[in-house]
């Protein structure tokens, strides 16, 4: 491929990525995708074989490297409740910074099946085991009620899945607060409730 081919494909994908994930698979013309980036539908076309190869090609191109931050060493020397609200805030962070590509692989089950949908849910699975794990660190160290760290971990994932399904339908200039106002809410919350009883 040329130069100049890998440039129109690149804005045939980021023109794709804006309008998938702005209309859905179904609200989204080839057509205005090749007119957003100036182009003829028929070059569309040398480029991705169909509109479900398109959705694919922005679904791989656009995917995130790392999707939700898993490195516990930097929020093991925090309170429990600041490290909670590390681990929440910096994942909601990520998927604010990849929003479109979210919107778009949410929605991408009835086209792509469950790959790219199930690999967002394998890490959100992996990232609830990583607050799991840190809970069980911190019951070791007699921070908190081992019994009560795994419901405390579903509660939050609960919680977190809502959230974040919620954050990826917002436009960007309401994220930021929100992210914050939810990441310090869910922290309080789950710390207080692994907390040892008085009685």
């Amino acid at each position: 491929m040329t130069a100049r081919g890998a440039r129109r494909r690149e804005l045939l994908l980021r023109a794709a990525l804006e309008l998938f994930g702005a209309l859905g698979y179904e609200g989204t013309h080839t057509r205005a995708i090749a007119e957003r980036t100036g182009v003829t539908e028929s070059a569309l076309f040398r480029h991705f074989r169909s509109k479900r190869d398109l959705y694919a090609a922005v679904v791989e191109r656009f995917a995130p490297h790392q999707v939700f931050d898993l490195s516990a060493a930097q929020r093991d020397d925090l309170p429990l409740q600041e490290a909670l609200r590390l681990l929440v805030r910096d994942s909601l962070e990520t998927c604010r910074e990849h929003q479109m590509w979210f919107r778009v692989v949410l929605a991408s089950r009835p086209v792509l099946g469950p790959g790219p949908a199930g690999a967002v849910q394998l890490r959100l699975r992996n990232l609830g085991e990583e607050l799991l794990s840190m809970l069980h660190r911190r019951a070791r160290a007699g921070e908190l009620d081992a019994e009560r760290a795994a419901p405390a971990r579903q509660v939050a994932m609960y919680a977190f899945r809502h959230c974040f399904r919620r954050l990826v339908r917002n436009p960007p200039e309401q994220w930021r607060d929100r992210q914050e106002r939810f990441a310090g809410n869910l922290s309080l919350i789950v710390a207080a409730g692994v907390r040892y009883s008085d009685g």
